[in-house]
């Protein structure tokens, strides 16, 4: 019994039963902001490459080239071409069949921007020379994409074949057309003819694709 008047004593502990008897307190806080999200894994090469060449592939439209929409994305698409090519290169053993559609899919994007320089000086308010100019390289584009060699089943020989024909109908006609125009310049002519022999050689070689596939028999 403790006397009246007196408080009783607080017992003490020494510094060592207080490291031992002491336990920490977690305090949870709230951390402003939107919730974290995990990050998501990278695609793998392949798929990454396939999505580069849809998005340009997705700038040509039958004869006509988007120039202003892969303006907008090319130093994207440039950024993304570049790591995804540098991927590849360092696998060990090389992924022959891998390398070959980064090759291509840097080439599509390397002539969609020469084309795009060029259709600034052969633009469609040009004479006529240029305007068929202005075509043809738009044209030489459709016809690189479909150069994306790949087997070609039974349901799409009529419609590659159909693609080819008229693709050769229609240059037929612009070089008719060409031809009878005496004012053009040197300059337009040179690159007409220029234009005109790249998408004859590339029809060359897809119909020799086409043939080895069984779409035109020789």
């Amino acid at each position: 019994m403790y006397h009246r008047g007196k408080t009783p004593s607080r017992p003490t502990y020494s510094h060592s039963q207080n490291r031992a008897n002491y336990k920490p307190i977690h305090i949870k806080t709230r951390v402003s902001g939107p919730p974290v999200t995990p990050r998501k894994k990278k695609k793998k090469p392949k798929k990454r490459v396939e999505f580069l060449l849809g998005r340009l592939k997705s700038f040509v439209h039958k004869t006509i080239f988007d120039s202003q929409a892969f303006m907008l994305s090319a130093e994207l698409l440039n950024h993304q071409l570049s790591e995804v090519a540098t991927q590849v290169n360092s696998f060990h053993p090389p992924a022959e069949g891998l390398l070959e559609l980064v090759r291509f899919a840097g080439h599509l994007f390397r002539s969609m921007r020469d084309a795009t320089d060029s259709m600034v000086f052969f633009n469609k308010s040009g004479t006529k020379g240029r305007i068929l100019v202005h075509r043809l390289i738009q044209l030489n584009l459709q016809i690189l994409v479909m150069c994306e060699f790949r087997e070609i089943s039974e349901s799409e020989v009529d419609c590659y074949t159909q693609k080819i024909v008229e693709i050769e109908q229609l240059l037929s006609s612009w070089s008719r057309t060409f031809r009878r125009l005496l004012a053009e310049p040197l300059s337009v002519r040179v690159m007409f003819r220029n234009e005109l022999e790249q998408a004859k050689n590339m029809l060359k070689v897809l119909r020799r694709h086409a043939t080895r596939e069984g779409v035109f028999q020789s």
